[in-house]
């Protein structure tokens, strides 16, 4: 609709719905908010202070004290129907999604099999989900955490100008793992993948064990109804991963461990296995609506 718009000065706002930035603000904005951290920010007409509990309200800290506006009537409405977000989804009380992958894992795998590019991906399902490869960033690994449809990921790759054969891919995502993987590894082949076994599949499927062997473990990713047969169409070699035995591991058939001890392959051919020449076009159509969410 026309609407006239006037803008005020910004003391305190929620939300991160619509915003334009100048680089130097988002310097400013960077510089502050990251890493997030424990904060309390006063709001007028609160009696209590507002715990930290994302990123709009640490940006709320800093708006009084930088040129900031808010359009009045709003440029932009947003509806914030929990019931379709793709972040919360349905259910209003759902908490934080946090990944069970141990960080020092990461340092383990990236040792064994040589570190080229020190570039590291994470996916994740949402913007609640933390993943692992922020302490690698901090470590010194560049890379990204995305959060983005499947059908957008490779472009979104390729906007970043990930280069192809990066490090390691870090699936932080509960399901379409089939989608992901078959779009993502031939168009960019990184040498390693890391990726959750027990969310993969329903639970009647696998009947995964956190306290079952290592071996008990091994003949599960053996039997598993997706990755065995991903592996081998994609060039990959299949693996329990180490120092996180929920985890699966992919290494690119040309990676090997340092030390020239072999790990057990168990992508041994399976039932439920991708066609051959897959089409990453084909597995990632352009779909109206797709959100891509980049954090670097």
């Amino acid at each position: 609709m026309d609407v006239t718009t006037r803008l005020f000065k910004l003391l305190r706002g929620f939300g991160t719905v619509c915003y334009s930035v100048s680089p130097r603000g988002a310097m400013r904005l960077i510089e502050f908010c990251l890493p997030l951290r424990p904060m309390e920010t006063r709001h007028p007409a609160l009696p209590h202070p507002i715990p930290n509990t994302g990123i709009d309200n640490m940006l709320a800290h800093l708006w009084p004290s930088m040129p900031a506006y808010v359009a009045v009537p709003p440029l932009v409405v947003n509806e914030n129907d929990w019931a379709v977000s793709t972040i919360r989804g349905s259910s209003a009380a759902k908490a934080p999604a946090a990944d069970t992958f141990p960080a020092d894992a990461f340092l383990t795998i990236l040792e064994e099999v040589g570190v080229t590019d020190e570039t590291v991906i994470g996916l994740r399902a949402s913007h609640d989900a933390t993943l692992a490869t922020t302490d690698l960033r901090r470590a010194g690994w560049g890379g990204f955490d995305i959060s983005a449809a499947p059908s957008a990921l490779a472009k979104a790759l390729r906007d970043r100008a990930v280069p192809e054969g990066f490090d390691l891919l870090h699936l932080g995502t509960r399901d379409g793992h089939a989608e992901i993987l078959s779009g993502v590894l031939p168009a960019f082949r990184p040498r390693v993948v890391v990726l959750p076994v027990e969310h993969a599949v329903r639970a009647a499927d696998l009947h995964p064990s956190r306290r079952a062997g290592e071996q008990d473990r091994a003949d599960l990713l053996r039997g598993h109804p997706l990755y065995p047969g991903l592996a081998r169409e994609l060039g990959y070699s299949l693996h329990l991963c180490p120092e996180a035995p929920d985890h699966a591991l992919l290494l690119r058939g040309d990676v090997h461990r340092r030390s020239g001890e072999p790990w057990e392959d168990l992508s041994i051919p399976a039932a439920k296995c991708l066609p051959a020449a897959v089409d990453a076009a084909a597995w990632l159509p352009q779909r109206a609506g797709d959100e891509v969410r980049l954090w670097q």
